[in-house]
């Protein structure tokens, strides 16, 4: 393993204790706080892949924002209405949309995704899915943009074979580490 690798592979876990060539803590959670960090950087369970997780400090943010915009417009219904019917269905409405997404920011922080990136591939483990980009395929990538008019996200492609990897509420800079450091090449920013 380079140096290179070795800094990226063992930098989170640095905190534990943990020496460059441990494995890591089985199962969810494990290492830094993620809400601290836009995402965590570690090394597999074989110790030559790094996993990158998804920046939680973007999901959380914009789920939190809207929740508390919801709840804002709650209050205000409340205490701006003038009957008690006003009230009531404001109640009603708000609350259940409230309550709804609340229950989708829960489904949604249930099913993480994480990038294991390795020498030969790099996968994107959804659930029970997964997707890979293979270097047999070409070892140039490239970060596109992905989503509609009001949602945006990154996209990770290769750029020989043209698979894209689907990366919502991921950032490109531990994305670009672990990958550079497992000598795959970026064409473009």
């Amino acid at each position: 393993m380079s140096a290179r690798r070795d800094h990226i592979a063992a930098a989170p876990y640095s905190e534990l204790g943990a020496a460059p060539g441990d494995a890591p803590p089985a199962g969810p959670g494990y290492g830094p706080d993620p809400v601290a960090f836009a995402a965590v950087v570690g090394p597999g369970g074989g110790g030559n892949e790094s996993i990158v997780k998804q920046s939680a400090l973007a999901r959380e943010g914009l789920f939190g924002i809207i929740e508390l915009v919801l709840l804002v417009a709650v209050a205000r219904g409340v205490v701006g209405a003038r009957t008690d019917a006003g009230r009531v269905a404001v109640v009603v409405f708000l609350g259940g949309f409230c309550i709804g997404w609340a229950l989708l920011w829960r489904s949604l922080w249930r099913q993480h995704s994480a990038l294991y990136i390795s020498d030969e591939t790099i996968t994107l483990r959804e659930g029970a899915t997964s997707t890979a980009l293979e270097r047999a395929d070409g070892d140039t990538l490239h970060f596109v943009t992905l989503g509609g008019f009001r949602y945006r996200y990154i996209g990770l492609k290769s750029v020989r074979s043209g698979t894209v990897l689907r990366l919502p509420y991921y950032s490109k800079n531990p994305i670009k580490a672990a990958c550079t450091a497992h000598g795959w090449r970026f064409d473009g920013p």
